[in-house]
């Protein structure tokens, strides 16, 4: 890579605010970018893999990698909107909404594979991040210049389909979860996150058709508001009731996800 490169790099990272906030845990670190790796797991993106090889490896030149810790934010609403959208490589974020009362309210979930904020420059003008992003847990993005993005969609059209029809996937998912989360009984909250999860992050048995999802029930108060101890009070239930199975640390098994939606729907 040339020193012209590195030095684009360098003067184009994620939102200049995240390094002046107090609030948040530590510094993010940002590598520099493997070319050959950015390329391989793009290529395995489905927005990315009908892209010709040249202009992928356009797009893999200038992104970067990020590792996150538990809590930390990586982008806080109302920042300038920043050059990059990010790809979630691994792990667990939340979307949040700032409500008038000062409460975080969670609006999305985003898994490996989701894709966030790659279309701001299509705006008619600037815009300011619209939401803050926090990491649940131990989580690797890769941050995509948007511009290379938007150059990308206009020399390929068609790829905007598939593009969109991700984010009505992730729309529809965070309308149901935004309903659920606004519950007032606990219960309907962690059903609503259950549901949502057995949707989106996860992997399907064919023998039973359960869901296994990697989640621990410290992470599922953090998401629903409660404390960690009523969040173990309410899954014993549920694995009573045999909608779920909580036996192995650090995962659940979702049994019956008809049920779980059918408590948030009632």
């Amino acid at each position: 890579m040339t020193n012209q490169t590195s030095s684009t790099i360098d003067s184009k990272k994620t939102p200049q605010s995240r390094f002046d906030l107090n609030t948040l845990p530590k510094e993010p670190t940002l590598n520099k970018p493997d070319s050959s790796k950015a390329f391989k797991f793009l290529r395995g993106i489905d927005t990315f893999s009908q892209l010709p090889e040249s202009e992928l490896k356009a797009i893999a030149d200038f992104s970067l990698f990020e590792d996150l810790e538990p809590g930390q934010y990586i982008t806080i609403e109302g920042d300038e909107a920043s050059a990059y959208g990010f790809i979630v490589i691994s792990g667990c974020l939340a979307m949040t909404k700032t409500s008038i009362s000062g409460k975080d309210l969670i609006v999305e979930l985003l898994q490996a594979g989701d894709i966030f904020g790659l279309l701001i420059m299509l705006a008619a003008e600037k815009l300011p991040a619209q939401l803050s992003a926090r990491a649940l847990k131990k989580s690797k993005i890769i941050w995509v210049p948007s511009g290379n993005f938007i150059s990308m969609l206009k020399i390929n059209p068609s790829l905007l389909k598939d593009y969109v029809a991700h984010l009505i996937l992730c729309l529809q998912s965070s309308y149901s979860l935004s309903r659920g989360l606004a519950h007032d009984r606990v219960e309907v909250r962690i059903a609503s996150v259950l549901s949502s999860l057995a949707l989106k992050f996860a992997k399907s048995s064919p023998a039973d058709g359960s869901y296994t999802i990697k989640f621990t029930r410290h992470v599922l108060a953090d998401i629903t508001g409660t404390t960690t101890e009523t969040a173990i009070r309410v899954t014993r239930a549920m694995q009573r009731a045999g909608l779920i199975d909580i036996k192995l640390p650090g995962v659940i098994r979702i049994l019956n996800q008809k049920a779980l939606s059918e408590i948030v729907e009632a």
